[in-house]
C-alpha cells in the first residue's frame, strides 16, 4: 500500500535509523532520515517538501533532543505530526511528552505497533494527504554534502 505521505525519521544509531527507514518505507510512506537533531532542523527549515510526520528518538546526543526537536518542528510546521520513541523512559521526560500531547512507543516494538501508531499520529493530524511527491522509498539526506554546497 503506497501513501502520500512525508515521515522524517530521526535517530542518532545509524543500526536502528536504517531498520527504522525500512520499516517507514514497507509501510508505503516516503522515508527521510536524519542521524541527529540539528541535521533534522536544517531539513525542516529548508521546506522542501511538507513533511506530514516526525518520528524521533528522544536520547540524542547534543544540545537538542527529540523532545526538543518536536516541539521546534510543531512551531514550524504546526500540522506535522509527532511520534516520539525511546529506549530510555525516564518519568520527566515521560510527562513533558504527555503534556505536549506527544505519543512515545518504546523499543523495543513490532512492525504492527509502529505502523499503528503511525496511522493514528497522521490520523490525528487530519488523515490521508499531504505533499509528498511521487518519489518513494527511503532516503538518507546527504546533510554535510549540503553544507558543503552551500559553502561554495
Amino acid at each position: 500500500m503506497k501513501h502520500k505521505e512525508t515521515v522524517l525519521l530521526v535517530d542518532d544509531e545509524p543500526a536502528v535509523r536504517s531498520a527504522l527507514a525500512d520499516l517507514i518505507s514497507g509501510l508505503g510512506y516516503r522515508c527521510i532520515a536524519a542521524a541527529n537533531a540539528v541535521d533534522a532542523m536544517q531539513i525542516i527549515e529548508a521546506n522542501l517538501f511538507k513533511l506530514d510526520l516526525l518520528v524521533t528518538d528522544i536520547k540524542m546526543p547534543g544540545e537538542l533532543d527529540g523532545l526538543g526537536l518536536a516541539i521546534k518542528a510543531r512551531e514550524l510546521q504546526p500540522d506535522v505530526a509527532i511520534l516520539l520513541i525511546t529506549g530510555f523512559a525516564e518519568a520527566p521526560t515521560m510527562q513533558q511528552a504527555a503534556r505536549c500531547g506527544y505519543r512515545v512507543l518504546e523499543k523495543p516494538f513490532r512492525q504492527s505497533r509502529l505502523e499503528a501508531a503511525i496511522a493514528e499520529e497522521l490520523g490525528r493530524r487530519g488523515g490521508e494527504g499531504g505533499g509528498a511527491t511521487e518519489e518513494r522509498g527511503s532516503s538518507v539526506v546527504p546533510i554535510a554534502r549540503a553544507r558543503d554546497r552551500e559553502r561554495r
